[in-house]
């Protein structure tokens, strides 16, 4: 129904394109073309941010994630993270504790008291297994505490967990 409205606002704007549906070809070659954005993209996948100073790390998670069926992007660095929050706004972010220049407490701090468009699920990831940074990285919101070296059937699982989790609160 929204479609067909969008379709006919299009054509009645625009009385060169004729053609009964989206993708149909006009009398001037013109295409016709509807997208409706899902919450998860355009794709419907979730969308997974990794934040690691680890290259290595970060190619690991990507890859790993890619194959699973998970839209990915990734940042080096903290600032880069921000931005890429800012930007893309994940659904899910994967964020190293211990990263130069900003730590990734902090910016765990940032994101889970900021304003957000919408809720944010955040994996905290670490080679360091303290009881005082697990306890901190829960205090400012973490979603998830997961250690280093990476496990991929439980990092994939808490994903699945999580995004459950969030299907069940919106």
């Amino acid at each position: 129904m929204i479609m067909t409205s969008i379709i006919q606002q299009i054509r009645d704007a625009s009385p060169e394109i004729k053609g009964g549906s989206p993708g149909a070809s006009g009398e001037n070659g013109l295409i016709l073309m509807v997208y409706i954005e899902s919450e998860g993209g355009m794709s419907g996948k979730t969308k997974v941010l990794v934040i690691d100073d680890d290259e290595g790390v970060v190619k690991f998670i990507q890859a790993l994630l890619d194959e699973n069926g998970y839209q990915v992007e990734m940042a080096t660095q903290a600032h880069e993270g921000l931005a890429a929050v800012r930007r893309w706004q994940p659904d899910l972010v994967i964020l190293d504790v211990y990263m130069p220049n900003l730590d990734g407490l902090d910016l765990l701090a940032y994101l889970k008291g900021g304003p957000s468009s919408k809720p944010l699920r955040i994996i905290m990831l670490t080679s360091a297994d303290t009881i005082k940074s697990t306890e901190t990285a829960f205090h400012l919101g973490a979603d998830a505490y997961l250690t280093k070296p990476i496990k991929p059937t439980r990092l994939l699982a808490k994903i699945k967990e999580l995004m459950a989790g969030k299907a069940d609160a919106s």
